[in-house]
């Protein structure tokens, strides 16, 4: 939909008979008819400019009276041409009147009347105006057709400067319309008038409205270059409005090129000028288009909020015609779609129906196209498939009618979809090629690689892999590019979510094809590509800036197990709740298992079935936590944990976690005790306890292997490079129960706990009123050691939002954010936050985003931390023993593995010791 769209109401001026003076001697509204009295004339005419000029001040009753008043006059002196023009100003000051029945009769008797005197130049201006109330009561060919034969009008008589006028205006309603490639032709033959006549100001909106065709065609690249050429001629006439309209168009052509943080950068500059300039208009859509670029990169609740924002705003302005609704109309659409992709349906169809029933009122053929295709993507979610090919019908119907590639484009690819969840695969085959063949011409790149990825598993549903395979990497490719482009690392996250199918559907594909090898190629380069990213840059010289880091291949792979000397085990929970596991030893040797699912298949080929939103796993994980106790306390401070476990039910939960997890690999790990495993997790797998995992015979895993997690196997061969750029200092940091920030209770248990860490650590604890936020902040960077025991809070909803609490002080409220320590600049070999669910944040492909991520992303090369809210007491005991070990052990895998096990003896319950898991280095 074209968003900048205005075709203003014609002048005043436009009716005047002096309009086309020097033309043609018939269009003075004077006559020189024998029987026509002087003075009576004279007054006609003193009445109408009378008219025009409350007509221009919006004293609409009055000039409707005075215009009739003058063809009054001219009607009893049978003056027929001047009673002609009367009468067309009493019809179009109906029309601004907003009362288009009487307008119409009006200007259609003012037609007939100047056909009757055969005054041309009228017919074409009352046709004009004919079109304008066709326009206002949404009757879109017949404003067209008025409009075409007004241009005759002024390309017969050669007045450019209105014939310029009436080809822009027939543009943008067929633009609005969605009939583009006609729209374009009138535009091209308006450029042309704008050169010759030299307007810059005219040749910048022509220039913006020929950008929009080919947004509406798809054509971002040629969109660009006009919005870039308009905003030059903006900026050089010094016209805000028009300036800030060309931000917002780029933003909208870059978006549609995949180019995220441009079209970022872009709406904020176009934002700013409309609050500067208060034009309420351009900010709702600025907001609107916000929203949209938070949609395409799937970070749903801020495009949530800004799409209620253009709302509200849109709620608030009065409305005048169907351009001053186009941000609020788009803002229920993008809800529709933003709730659907939410999986909230019941939402998702209000939106959509609010949506399309607007479209039918104004009567836009190409708007009701996309909320047709709308209901049918939500219907076709719901499972009821013959309901969704009806609407994608109609919406093809609309597209072919209108000629418009885009709304066709979209219409194929659904219906393919639509076919391949009924597993008609030739029929789903053939319509996704069709609109790849659409896709490819418009150049759509998101679209583009949601369609591969469709496409490649029609293929591989088909039970043909091998064509498969193709297709997924190129739709790989294709989703890379797009989140090299989307700008902050919380854009490539939230983007990449929306793109996780992809890479476990190509896995799945491998896999068909035993190629376990490539798998976990795709495996690797499907997780933690951002924190590779951060931690790249961060080891690169400041001369040499990098965005992306190549994902590791197979023999990198071997490489890093070797460096590690470690057993490297890496999961994907795949879309069917199967599992696949490798396991990477310290000789670079590779293998390959599978845990099948343990749910019924819900199609011949289970592993190529839609993403499950809450997979066996995920509750299996959850429901262990909670048998474990996590979460059952009254209050989250860590000294007044009342755990009640159901040991029973608990051992259950973890031998089913242990068979599920380990036992298809255990005869690949280490029977050294001593010897380290590092698990690479996926998904919910994060928040599995793994030391905790006992086998049928009541053993916890923590008592056969010494254990470390890493996001990646990339972020492993980081982290190994940044322990280079560790301190060398034999530095400590200990912080020690701060004076809590408001509503959180103080920790006696962490107090000793620092201070007896502190003694082992050859240092003075900070405790208490001493650990304000800044004086310890200022501290972090000199630390080889760092040991936070306080509170921890983590925020699933915002990963980076997760704290540690430390003492506020009259600027600062005390809380530690990861967002915080992502600009620190450290250089501790080991950062330990003896706090609550420290390993906890927003869970995502990219790991878990927090505060471990953090402090690895900001130079620590190891972090320990905790999966649950811990317990004080037996922390406090977990703690000292870890120190005490690690300096006669400078292993820190191995220190915890010893500590665990001892504290164990005192603590029998998981809950009490097996929350903490080290990320990172352990040497």
């Amino acid at each position: 939909m074209l968003r900048t769209l205005r075709i203003a109401p014609l002048t005043v001026l436009l009716l005047l008979p002096t309009l086309l003076a020097g033309v043609s001697p018939v269009l003075s509204t004077s006559g020189t008819i024998a029987q026509t009295s002087p003075s009576q004339k004279a007054e006609a005419d003193r009445l109408i400019q009378q008219g025009l000029k409350q007509l221009e001040s919006s004293q609409f009753d009055l000039a409707l009276q005075t215009f009739q008043q003058a063809a009054a006059i001219h009607q009893s002196i049978g003056e027929r041409r001047g009673l002609a023009w009367a009468i067309a100003n009493v019809g179009t000051t109906y029309r601004y009147k907003q009362a288009f029945s009487e307008s119409m009769h009006y200007l259609q008797e003012a037609l007939a009347l100047a056909e009757a005197v055969s005054d041309v130049p009228l017919q074409g201006l009352v046709s004009g105006q004919i079109g304008l109330v066709h326009l206002a009561s949404y009757r879109y060919p017949e404003a067209i057709a008025a409009f075409q034969r007004e241009l005759e009008v002024f390309r017969q008589f050669k007045v450019l400067a209105e014939e310029r006028r009436v080809l822009s205006q027939l543009g943008r309603v067929l633009s609005l319309t969605g009939s583009y490639l006609e729209a374009l032709k009138y535009f091209e033959a308006e450029l042309a008038i704008v050169q010759e006549l030299n307007d810059l100001s005219a040749k910048a909106v022509v220039l913006e409205n020929l950008g929009l065709v080919y947004i509406g065609l798809g054509g971002s690249a040629e969109a660009i270059g006009y919005f870039q050429q308009a905003l030059t001629l903006a900026r050089t006439t010094k016209t805000p409005q028009l300036e800030s309209r060309q931000h917002l168009n780029l933003a909208t052509a870059y978006l549609g090129a995949g180019i995220y943080a441009e079209a970022l950068t872009q709406i904020q500059a176009g934002l700013a000028l409309a609050r500067t300039h208060r034009d309420r208009l351009l900010e709702q859509d600025a907001l609107n288009r916000l929203g949209e670029v938070y949609l395409s990169v799937g970070n749903y609740p801020e495009a949530i909020a800004y799409f209620q924002e253009t709302l509200r705003l849109a709620a608030s302005m009065p409305v005048t015609d169907i351009t001053e609704r186009q941000a609020s109309i788009a803002a229920l659409s993008n809800l529709g779609v933003t709730y659907l992709r939410l999986g909230d349906y019941p939402k998702a169809k209000d939106y959509t129906q609010r949506y399309l029933a607007i479209a039918q009122q104004v009567k836009l053929r190409v708007v009701e196209a996309h909320a047709l295709n709308n209901l049918g993507l939500i219907e076709m979610e719901l499972g009821q498939y013959q309901a969704a090919i009806a609407h994608f019908q109609e919406t093809l119907a609309i597209a072919r009618e209108l000629k418009n590639l885009r709304t066709g484009g979209m219409a194929f690819g659904n219906l393919g979809e639509a076919y391949r969840r009924q597993r008609n695969y030739v029929k789903a085959i053939e319509h996704y090629q069709y609109s790849l063949d659409i896709i490819s011409v418009i150049k759509d790149q998101a679209n583009e690689g949601r369609l591969l990825n469709n496409l490649g598993a029609a293929w591989a549903q088909a039970g043909y892999p091998d064509k498969a395979e193709p297709i997924l990497f190129q739709a790989i490719q294709i989703l890379e590019s797009l989140r090299s482009t989307s700008g902050s690392d919380s854009n490539k996250v939230s983007l990449f979510d929306t793109q996780i199918k992809t890479y476990k559907l190509l896995q799945a594909v491998l896999i068909d094809q035993n190629k376990p090898e490539a798998a976990l190629e795709i495996a690797e380069r499907g997780r933690a590509r951002t924190f590779a990213e951060l931690l790249a840059k961060r080891l690169l010289p400041a001369t040499q800036p990098q965005l992306s880091i190549a994902p590791p291949t197979i023999d990198e792979i071997r490489q890093i197990a070797r460096q590690q000397a470690a057993t490297l085990v890496q999961y994907s929970v795949m879309s069917d709740q199967s599992l696949f596991i490798w396991v990477i030893k310290p000789t670079g040797d590779v293998a390959f298992r599978v845990q099948p699912s343990q749910s019924p298949p819900t199609s011949p080929h289970a592993t190529f079935a839609p993403e499950s939103s809450q997979t066996e796993l995920t509750s299996l994980v959850n429901s262990t936590r909670r048998s474990l106790g996590v979460g059952s306390a009254k209050s989250p401070t860590r000294d007044n944990l009342a755990f009640q476990a159901n040991s029973s039910q608990a051992k259950r939960q973890l031998q089913r976690l242990h068979q599920l997890l380990i036992e298809p690999i255990a005869d690949l790990l280490p029977t050294d005790p001593d010897q380290p495993v590092i698990f690479i997790p996926h998904e919910s797998l994060f928040l599995v306890p793994f030391p905790a995992l006992q086998d049928a015979n009541g053993q916890y895993l923590i008592e056969k292997h010494t254990m470390l997690t890493a996001p990646s196997i990339q972020v492993l061969a980081l982290t190994r490079q940044q322990k280079a750029k560790t301190t060398k200092a034999n530095t400590a940091l200990v912080v020690g129960n701060p004076v809590m920030p408001e509503g959180l209770a103080p920790l006696p248990g962490a107090e000793l706990e620092a201070r007896q860490v502190a003694q082992l650590l050859n240092t003075q604890p900070i405790l208490g009123v001493r650990a304000v936020k800044t004086t310890i902040v200022q501290k972090m960077p000199q630390a080889r050691i760092i040991h936070l025991a306080t509170h921890g809070i983590f925020d699933s909803y915002r990963g980076l939002g997760s704290s540690i609490a430390l003492a506020s002080s009259a600027t600062d409220a005390g809380f530690l954010t990861a967002e915080e320590i992502l600009n620190l600049n450290l250089a501790a070999d080991l950062v330990v936050l003896s706090a609550c669910d420290t390993g906890r944040g927003q869970l995502t492909g990219d790991g878990v985003i927090g505060l471990s991520r953090s402090l690895i992303s900001a130079g620590a090369s190891s972090v320990l931390v905790s999966l649950w809210a811990v317990n004080d007491d037996s922390t406090a005991v977990l703690m000292t023993e870890f120190y005490q070990i690690l300096q006669q052990q400078p292993n820190k895998a191995k220190a915890l593995r010893k500590a665990m096990l001892m504290t164990l003896k005192k603590y029998p319950n998981p809950i009490d010791w097996a929350a903490f898991t080290l990320i990172g280095e352990a040497e």
